[in-house]
């Protein structure tokens, strides 16, 4: 499959990437409802410092049986956010690995949950979502 090579996601670029991906967008308040194919997803925006580990420590909290596949597209090459030891880490580079690598885990039903962060690369925000399989 041909790759368009794609910017590094940001403020201005958010929703042509996810656009580009050939899912439909709707904003509803502080939600950002991104649909692609049969998928649903609903991402909300963190940005507190710490804001991502307290997430992630909540989600393994809440469910603590269900096998979690955590796909983190990182604020940096070098930059990366440890999830909880039980859940599966899976790092991307882009907008299309990371739900690319969600199609799969969930098609092959290798989980039970997916969570998603995407950081933007030019703001302290990151979009999460939880997707139940």
């Amino acid at each position: 499959m041909f790759r368009f090579p794609s910017e590094p996601l940001s403020e201005h670029n958010l929703v042509e990437q996810l656009e580009m991906l050939g899912g439909l967008l709707v904003q509803q308040g502080d939600v950002l409802q991104f649909s692609l194919l049969d998928h649903h997803f609903a991402l909300t925006r963190i940005e507190q410092p710490g804001a991502l580990v307290r997430w992630l420590e909540k989600a393994a909290d809440t469910a603590p049986d269900l096998r979690t596949l955590y796909i983190e597209l990182p604020a940096g090459e070098h930059a990366s956010t440890a999830p909880p030891t039980r859940f599966e880490h899976c790092r991307v580079s882009g907008v299309e690995a990371a739900f690319d690598c969600h199609r799969m885990a969930a098609g092959a039903l290798e989980c039970d949950r997916v969570l998603i962060s995407l950081a933007l690369q030019d703001s302290s925000a990151t979009l999460v979502c939880e997707y139940i399989v």
